[in-house]
C-alpha cells in the first residue's frame, strides 16, 4: 500500500482486521491517498477508515447459514430438487444426484431438462404435476416405479413464488417402499 502512495496512487476500499483500543476487533473498509505538494511531491498520506463490522457479520451469517442448509438437504436420503417454469433444474441435492446418476449413467447439471431425466417413465403425467404446481397448488402424489429397481415414492410438490408470480416448484420425494409393502 505504501508503495503505492509513494507513486502517487491510491487505494480505494481495501478491507481488513483492527484492533480497537478496548481489545475488540473491527472489520474497516480503508482508503488511502497521497497528499501532494503543487509540484507533485508526495508529503504524506489521507487515510479514510469505515466500519464494515455490521457487512461483515451479515456476511458470514449468509455464509454460515447457506453451507448449514447444505449440510442439511445433502444429509437426508430423501430427493429434492427444483425447477423453473421451463422446466430445468435449478438445484438438487446429492441424493437427487446420485439416482439421477444411477438410472441415467450420468449426473445432472443445472439447467438441464427435468423430464428428460430417465427414472421418469411417464413424462407427459409428470409435466402435468410441474404445471398444477406453477398454478400454485401445493401436492402430493404416490408413485409406483418398476425399473431399474422396485420403488414407491411419495412426491411433493411445493411453489415458489415471487410477490404474486410463480417462478419454481421445489420438489421432495421420499422412499415409502418399505411401508407400502
Amino acid at each position: 500500500i505504501l508503495d503505492k502512495i509513494r507513486k502517487g496512487f491510491h487505494v480505494d476500499h481495501f478491507e481488513t482486521q483492527r484492533v480497537k483500543k478496548d481489545g475488540n476487533s473491527v472489520y474497516v473498509s480503508l482508503t488511502i491517498s497521497p497528499i501532494m505538494e503543487v509540484n507533485g511531491d508526495i508529503t504524506g498520506a489521507s487515510k479514510i477508515a469505515r466500519d464494515i463490522s455490521e457487512r461483515k457479520r451479515a456476511e458470514y451469517q449468509k455464509e454460515f447459514d447457506n453451507n448449514n442448509l447444505s449440510a442439511l438437504i445433502n444429509n437426508t436420503g430423501d430427493l429434492m430438487w427444483s425447477v423453473d417454469r421451463n422446466l430445468k433444474l435449478i438445484t438438487f441435492n446429492d441424493s437427487f444426484s446420485k439416482i439421477i446418476k444411477v438410472t441415467s449413467g450420468k449426473s445432472p447439471d443445472k439447467g438441464d431438462d427435468i423430464l428428460s431425466a430417465q427414472f421418469i417413465q411417464d413424462r407427459d403425467r409428470y409435466k402435468l404435476f410441474y404445471e398444477r404446481a406453477f398454478t400454485g397448488e401445493i401436492f402430493t402424489i404416490v408413485d409406483h416405479f418398476e425399473a431399474p429397481m422396485e420403488l414407491w415414492s411419495e412426491i411433493s410438490f411445493y411453489p415458489i413464488g415471487n410477490g404474486s408470480e410463480i417462478i419454481r416448484t421445489a420438489c421432495f420425494s421420499r422412499d415409502i417402499t418399505e411401508r407400502r409393502k
